[in-house]
Formats: structure tokens, sequence, C-alpha cells
């Protein structure tokens, strides 16, 4: 099975034993400490995932950070007082090639049809990776480019055949990278969980 798109962060039943027992007598004590432990932790995994994918592959900080979502981004992946859970996530959806042009790669020309020659079109995926030459690669406007904000895509021939090529999409390398983030995200939870009720017990002490 595919790994899916998010990671989220949950409190074991000692974490919600412990600070239920030490903020029994203050008002929603326990949820509050619980929400913001859940909220701060998932907050810095996000931060924690946008680095990751960067590191991975050649895509912009601002384009993957308006698709990992955290808290702050969207209220389903925010904890609250009846969900005791928050989540890090994003989109499942394909990345086309396009994303990955390498814009600063030197002009190359390859012959095309009736002798012209064309610009070579380089990709260049991986961070710190090499450009790689699409052979006999060519531009189309997209249909719905508008809406989506893809206004080109790299297309070429396969027998016969017009094939739109894509890359490794944010969702793809997030389900790769989140079984190395979870771990860490469960030990962060467990400070975090100190941490606010420690908090809430100066506040009221």
């Amino acid at each position: 099975m595919a790994a899916k798109p998010f990671i989220s962060a949950t409190l074991n039943p000692a974490q919600v034993q412990k600070a239920t027992f030490l903020l029994l007598g203050i008002k929603n004590g326990s949820d509050r400490a619980m929400t913001r432990a859940l909220n701060a932790t998932a907050s810095k995994a996000r931060t924690r995932v946008v680095k990751d994918v960067r590191a991975d592959v050649r895509l912009t900080a601002g384009y993957v950070r308006d698709r990992v979502k955290g808290p702050a981004q969207s209220f389903k992946n925010k904890a609250s007082f009846s969900k005791q859970e928050a989540r890090v996530s994003t989109p499942n959806r394909p990345l086309i090639l396009a994303h990955y042009v390498d814009n600063k790669a030197t002009v190359e020309l390859q012959e095309g049809r009736g002798g012209r020659f064309i610009p070579v079109i380089a990709v260049k995926v991986k961070t710190g990776g090499s450009k790689k030459n699409i052979e006999q690669a060519f531009y189309l406007r997209l249909k719905q480019g508008e809406q989506s904000g893809d206004k080109f895509g790299i297309f070429v021939r396969r027998n016969g055949r017009l094939v739109h090529l894509y890359g490794p999409s944010v969702s793809q390398v997030f389900s790769v990278e989140n079984e190395l983030i979870v771990p860490d995200m469960n030990e962060e939870l467990a400070e975090q969980m100190d941490r606010q009720v420690e908090g809430i017990l100066r506040q009221y002490g």
C-alpha cells in the first residue's frame, strides 16, 4: 500500500493520563495542554517537511510551503478539545515536469523536422543533481492552465502518441520522508507536552 501524504501527531494513553493527573482541578487544563502540544509539534514537523522535500528535489521554497499544510494553514489539520490530533498534509496529485526546467541551462539546439534546429529542453530534478536534456521534447499550452497555474507542459511523441511528462510531486517525496520524520515528531510531542503542562501549572500555581 502506498504511503499516505500526511503525518499526524497523536498522544499515547500514558501522556493523556499524566496530563489529566497533573492538571486535575484546572478547568480544561489537560485539554489545553494536549491541544497546544499537538499543534506546536505538527507546526514544527511542517517546517521539517518543507526543508526535507527541498533537500531532495529542486522545487522553490514558496511552491513547497504552499502545498504542505500544518495546523496554521488548514483548520482540518488543527487539534482541538474535541479532536486530539494534529496533521501535516499535502495534496495527493501529480506534478508536471515543467516545474523542473533548468532555466539557467545553456541554450543548446537539436535537429528537428525539416532540418530545423530547435532549443533543447533541459530539466534538473534532484537538488544538487545534474541537468538532463529531454530529447525531442517541446512545450504545449495546457487546457486547464489558467486554473491550475501551470500554463505549459513538456511533451514528447512516443509511438505516434502525445505524452505529457511528469516529475516527482511534493506528495510523493513527502510520503517517503514522513517515515523518517515520525520518530522525531513523537519525541518532540513528549517534550511539548511537558512544556505545556509546566506552563499551565505556573500560570495557576
